[in-house]
């Protein structure tokens, strides 16, 4: 008897508290599934917000055209993952570097013709993804996310190795979604 006592009791106090704050954890509750909706809402239509499946993306097209044999098949598909902006702003930093001849723009004139749309000091030197163009076994190590850049843009920290040649590539790689696929549209070259 003791026993049933002292549970009712502890049952009635329990309810007499939950009673009187259960106003505001309602509120909390309610405001909290609203706003987790509303985010997960908007989300639910974007490919960035599968920061899984963008990595597992990512890593594929760089570990793709970086260890394939084959240059001319590979360099079609990674072109077919780049942003037509992105593709000639680093064709022009190639080709100003290189001096090929005829598609050589000045270094002013790129300077002018990009400078409102990427950070030219860090286009990089060599090719695409890389700088280098002889390179062993390359491997993605890490790929994290950074941040989103509006609802259609996120950006990603990106260390690559050459596992047969010990160097290592630091980037920052930006996505774009455009019709619900993905491309890069920048890679920040820090070394």
């Amino acid at each position: 008897m003791t026993r049933l006592f002292l549970t009712t009791t502890f049952a009635l106090t329990f309810a007499a508290c939950s009673t009187n704050s259960s106003h505001e954890i309602t509120n909390t509750d309610t405001t909290t599934a609203t706003i987790t909706t509303e985010i997960k809402s908007g989300i639910t239509n974007s490919i960035l917000a599968d920061t899984a499946k963008v990595k597992t993306w990512l890593i594929g097209v760089i570990e793709d055209y970086t260890n394939s044999q084959d240059l001319k098949h590979t360099f079609e598909n990674l072109k077919k993952s780049l942003t037509d902006n992105y593709y000639n702003y680093k064709q022009d930093a190639i080709n100003l570097e290189y001096d090929n001849g005829d598609t050589t723009v000045s270094e002013e004139a790129f300077k002018k013709k990009w400078q409102d749309k990427y950070n030219i000091k860090y286009v990089g030197n060599g090719g695409f993804i890389i700088s280098t163009q002889d390179n062993g076994k390359i491997k993605v190590t890490k790929c994290n996310f950074i941040k989103n850049i509006g609802q259609n843009a996120s950006l990603y920290k990106v260390l690559i190795e050459d596992l047969d040649f010990k160097t290592k590539f630091n980037r920052d790689i930006k996505l774009l979604k455009v019709n619900s696929k993905l491309f890069i549209d920048d890679v920040i070259e820090y070394d």
